[in-house]
């Protein structure tokens, strides 16, 4: 049901530190920007906020704006902001949001269909755990769509979690680099959880954590300082995996 209507381009992330009401606003500007919807749906949207309460907080981080104002509305479309700072609907503490949802359906049976596929998809502990931590857009359109594509790289936090996420940083920054970031998931993992992790295709842990973790498919990283350790070792598995 959400193939067609959520683009790559409705997805945006932000780094950027807002109000709820600019939020909204950023959320929705693919779809007001494409024609899907007028600018006036926007107003509909925070106005609804401000008079019926946050009802578009649908718990765990997640919020879906949207109105029945159809005459704003052109056709159905489904945005969708990743905010890695949180906002708080009508700045309240109790309703933090970093997964801001923006939804255009053209009648109410349609609207009912696509909120349902929304949460039906953000339900999963799962699912929403990797939502919440995808670094690319490409990422959270291939979860979003349920694509399966992407290699997984997963990396593991043992006592310094500076390490688990300087391997992380690196390894991204790396692939950005060769042009093939997107084609790459990577995830980090605490040395309890990682054990229920059955598709990651390969790990990439420091020196301290090797003999302290049961993995098949591992790469040590013996200086997470060291560049030069960090592109050789994963040439070989870009090489061995077909990242290309």
């Amino acid at each position: 049901m959400l193939e067609n209507i959520i683009k790559k381009e409705y997805i945006n992330t932000t780094d950027l530190k807002m109000n709820w009401k600019d939020a909204i606003k950023l959320s929705a500007k693919p779809l007001v920007d494409d024609g899907v919807v007028e600018a006036g749906y926007v107003d509909n949207m925070i106005e609804n906020v401000e008079t019926h309460g946050p009802y578009i907080d649908l718990g765990k981080g997640i919020a879906i704006a949207h109105a029945k104002n159809y005459k704003n509305i052109n056709r159905t479309g489904i945005s969708i902001l990743k905010l890695n700072v949180p906002t708080y609907i009508l700045e309240d503490n109790n309703h933090r949001i970093d997964i801001l949802i923006t939804l255009a359906s053209v009648d109410d049976n349609e609207h009912l269909g696509h909120l349902a596929a929304l949460t039906t998809t953000l339900s999963d502990d799962k699912t929403l755990t990797e939502f919440k931590e995808a670094t690319t857009i490409e990422h959270i359109y291939n979860i979003v769509h349920n694509n399966t594509g992407t290699v997984k790289f997963g990396t593991i936090c043992g006592e310094s979690l500076v390490s688990s996420f300087m391997i992380k940083q690196n390894i991204s920054n790396t692939l950005k680099y060769w042009g093939v970031r997107e084609k790459v998931e990577i995830y980090r993992f605490d040395v309890d959880s990682y054990k229920n992790q059955k598709d990651i295709d390969m790990w990439f842990i420091n020196n301290e954590l090797k003999d302290k973790v049961n993995l098949k498919n591992v790469v040590v990283i013996d200086s997470i300082l060291d560049k030069k350790e960090l592109e050789g070792k994963l040439k070989l598995v870009c090489d061995q995996l077909e990242i290309r």
